[in-house]
Order: C-alpha cells, then structure tokens, then sequence
C-alpha cells in the first residue's frame, strides 16, 4: 500500500516543508485566515533510483539506452554494420504533475506525457522540482 504523504512550498519563506499531519496543517492554514502562501505537493509512492522520494513537482533526469536509428535487429540482438555500440545513451529530463483520472503523469520538457509507471524510476533521479530549480 502506498504511503500517503506530502510536503509544501512555503511562498513567502521560499522553502519546502515536509508535513507529517495535513489535518493539522489544514487547520493551522483555517486560523491564519486561510492564506494561500503556502502549496500542498503529495508524495507518488515511488523513488528514484537513489533512493529519493519523488514528490509532485519533482524534475528527474532519466538516462536509459536505446538502438541507434540505423542499427540491425535480429533474434533478440542489435548490431552495427562497422561492428560500433548499436546503443546510445538518451538523457531527458521531466516533471511529474498531478493527472485527471490517474495519481501522476510525466511531462517532458517537449510537451510529451505519459503516466508513471515504477520500474521507470530504476534509471531516473530527482535534480529539482518546480520551485527550487534543476541541479543539472
């Protein structure tokens, strides 16, 4: 079962605070006249591949391999004319945001999405999120 939790993004502070009771921050936020300084993120349920907690918000970097356009394929194995890597490495970075009917969704910086699948997360790390900018 998948842990519910959530952090916030402190607007006026410009610091992230992890919240264990949203009950009480709910009503903490009820008797500060309700400000809106302050926005909720929840925790996915997954982690990247050291480890880390992947929040809504989060920017990962996934670095995975795939065949080259021009490689061969044969009975389960690529390979190359000249006998070269038939592999390369692809880096992309992208934002998990909430999704309508789904938990989570992915948005690469190129305007493409899918929905979150956790064996992904085996190749991705978290480098940032929205508010604190991306560590490349």
């Amino acid at each position: 079962m998948r842990n519910i939790k959530f952090r916030v993004w402190n607007t006026l502070e410009k610091e992230m605070e992890i919240i264990d009771d949203l009950y009480w921050f709910a009503d903490y936020r009820c008797h500060h006249n309700g400000d809106n300084n302050y926005i909720i993120q929840q925790y996915t349920g997954l982690k990247d591949k050291n480890g880390v907690e992947i929040y809504e918000g989060d920017t990962l970097r996934s670095c995975r391999k795939r065949p080259k356009e021009n490689s061969e394929y044969c009975l389960g194995d690529y390979w190359m004319e000249d006998g070269s890597d038939p592999f390369e490495e692809v880096v992309e970075l992208f934002t998990i945001v909430a999704h309508e009917t789904q938990f989570f969704e992915r948005k690469y910086q190129d305007g493409r999405g899918g929905l979150l699948n956790g064996s992904d997360f085996n190749t991705c790390e978290v480098i940032g999120n929205v508010f604190e900018g991306v560590d490349k």
